[in-house]
């Protein structure tokens, strides 16, 4: 019967994690929309936290809570049939 080796097993994991809080700029990128959007998302209601207690810190976003406010707010990406819209313009161009 072989002996068991004295060293540890390492073990390889793999973690994919969120980010705990976001800056105005990442959470654009996370949502692959500008600052400017982000920024009237506040306004309308996402949560968001100040850095410093005195309130002139950076405003932070936690991801979960941006997620969880996109589809509250059920928005929706308008997806373009390129296909489509070539169809129509030649066949503008050839009835014109």
């Amino acid at each position: 019967m072989a002996a068991l080796s004295e060293e540890p097993t390492r073990v390889m994991t793999m973690r994919f994690e969120r980010p705990g809080y976001l800056q105005i700029r990442d959470a654009a990128k996370w949502a692959s929309v500008s600052a400017k959007t982000v920024q009237r998302w506040i306004k309308r209601g996402l949560p968001c936290y100040n850095s410093s207690e005195t309130g002139k810190g950076r405003v932070l976003i936690r991801p979960d809570d941006l997620d969880h406010f996109l589809l509250e707010s059920k928005r929706e990406v308008k997806r373009i049939d390129l296909n489509k819209l070539v169809e129509d313009t030649l066949r503008e161009i050839i009835t014109a």
